[in-house]
């Protein structure tokens, strides 16, 4: 006789072979399981996560049921192993520093909730002095955990620019000279390792919270830190939050960011609350000089603009669209260009959040799953450095000529706490 505290076996096909679910995913299985056979299948799956019927360019249905079954299984995906650790990418970063130490300084801009180190690496000619004259862009990957191709483009960006113009390149040299670079290719180390040894589909940060909701005590693990981004302004709490949406009530929560800390999309308790987002606030506000900053994410093949806490366009709406369409004309001309809010409304998102203090902020969608087979990331790193130094040359070209956005120069790069 079988105990009632044996909770029952769901099966599901993955990697050419019936395989068992991990028991810690019943409960989401016996929800996934529509007619209770204890099977899991490919609708059944597809359904419950929301998977297109066939694959498009942006997103493959085949791939994304391959990554979603890792998870259920409680296993690691394996193709781990031919993406950075945040370990890695660390010591590549100091590599790049000792190789060329006239154009590239290691910093560590903050710390996680785990002790782990955030790295951005500055790159310019003269990198030993003072460089805050000269134009400055960002490029950050990996604000979410399972996004592993983001951390690939950036720091593969790095590497590529650097010795580009150590060698000489006319180009590189001229963009070294007139500019400065910062590359992040982790921003969220410790999601980066969750994911990688735990739970492959893992998207937040990992910091412990326990917050009021609605009268009761919530306990759960991590904030989305592209809803988290904001400060005490007037602009910078409607960027967090939406006109009529209640502080610490499920009762009006949605994808453009939630007060359930349960929720994939939670928001955090404060604007700037997690110390991954006061990092990249710090490092851009911070620096005057800075007037892009290009976030990559996955998936979706999308070149994405402000705003994207309401719908309709900002006034410089012309003048990124055009560095939008220069941008995917250099990775090859078959993304698609579109508002955040035009791929779906976001509270708290970094985009919204440079540009209400006068920093050109776009982000790049890529591939069409959030860990593609090995195979593809040197194809996907060529693209998209090319089209980082195309975003480079129209931030760099546009300071030179004036016009850009005015830069707002302020101190509160975060909010009181």
């Amino acid at each position: 006789m079988q105990a009632d505290h044996i909770k029952p076996t769901f099966r599901t096909w993955h990697q050419g072979k019936r395989v068992n679910l991990a028991p810690e995913r019943a409960e989401t299985a016996a929800i996934i399981d529509n007619n209770g056979d204890r099977f899991l299948s490919n609708e059944e799956i597809a359904y419950y996560y929301a998977l297109p019927e066939k694959s498009t360019a942006g997103n493959s249905r085949e791939k994304r049921l391959h990554e979603n079954k890792f998870h259920l299984r409680g296993v690691a995906n394996p193709v781990a192993e031919h993406y950075r650790s945040a370990g890695q990418v660390a010591d590549e970063l100091k590599g790049l520093e000792d190789a060329y130490p006239n154009m590239a300084k290691r910093h560590v801009i903050g710390t996680t909730h785990e002790g782990r180190p955030i790295y951005a690496l500055q790159v310019t000619a003269d990198v030993t002095n003072d460089t805050s004259e000269k134009a400055g862009v960002v490029f950050t990957g990996l604000y979410h955990s399972r996004e592993w191709m983001t951390t690939e483009v950036v720091a593969d960006s790095a590497g590529k620019f650097l010795k580009s113009a150590a060698n000489g390149n006319p180009d590189d040299v001229r963009r070294m000279e007139n500019g400065e670079f910062w590359f992040v290719p982790v921003v969220n180390p410790d999601g980066l390792e969750y994911s990688r040894d735990v739970d492959n589909t893992w998207r937040k940060n990992r910091r412990p919270i326990e917050v009021e909701v609605d009268g009761q005590f919530i306990a759960d693990i991590g904030v989305d830190l592209n809803r988290n981004h904001g400060d005490g302004s007037e602009t910078g709490s409607l960027i967090f939050r939406p006109p009529g949406d209640t502080p610490g009530s499920l009762k009006d929560d949605s994808e453009w960011g939630a007060d359930n800390p349960g929720s994939y999309v939670y928001r955090g308790p404060t604007p700037a609350s997690e110390a991954e987002t006061e990092a990249i606030q710090k490092l851009i506000l911070g620096r005057p000089n800075i007037r892009g900053v290009l976030d990559y994410h996955s998936f979706g093949e999308s070149v994405i603009y402000p705003p994207g806490y309401f719908k309709g366009d900002v006034a410089e709406a012309a003048l990124y669209r055009s560095i939008a369409e220069d941008i995917n004309e250099a990775a090859g001309g078959k993304m698609e260009v579109k508002t955040s809010a035009g791929l779906y409304p976001i509270n708290g998102g970094s985009v919204d959040f440079h540009h209400a203090n006068g920093i050109v902020g776009m982000l790049m969608e890529i591939n069409d799953c959030f860990q593609p087979d090995p195979a593809e990331i040197k194809p996907t790193t060529e693209r998209f450095h090319k089209a980082n130094m195309k975003f480079a040359d129209r931030i760099l070209q546009g300071s030179d000529r004036e016009t850009l956005p005015e830069r707002y120069i302020t101190e509160r790069h975060v909010p009181e706490r």
